[in-house]
């Protein structure tokens, strides 16, 4: 596949390609087991988020709607539903990062 030009803006479909073309979260999980696995950011941080499960809809519900409602409030009306889902993910993912930072934390 030839380099993307320099400026490329990136789009979903473009980072949904590249992970189904390199194999997804198997293959990074893969590469971890083989290159990292005694590390403290694998088996702390990465090895969770990569192997994330489908929750029942109650569990999401229960986590996701208040922060929903803390990113499609009056003042961003006009935030489409795929950026609001994509903010979404974003802010669960940084509450999981910032969580396990903690925890690395307090280890030391």
């Amino acid at each position: 596949m030839k380099p993307f030009p320099t400026g490329h803006k990136f789009s979903l479909q473009d980072v949904r390609a590249w992970v189904t073309r390199t194999g997804g979260h198997d293959t990074r999980l893969a590469w971890f087991e083989v290159y990292g696995k005694s590390t403290l950011l694998y088996t702390k941080v990465a090895k969770t988020l990569l192997s994330v499960t489908i929750t029942g809809s109650v569990t999401a519900e229960r986590i996701a709607k208040p922060l929903e409602h803390s990113i499609l409030i009056k003042e961003r009306n006009l935030l489409g539903v795929e950026k609001a889902s994509m903010n979404l993910r974003a802010g669960l993912n940084l509450r999981f990062l910032q969580h396990a930072k903690d925890q690395l934390r307090s280890m030391d």
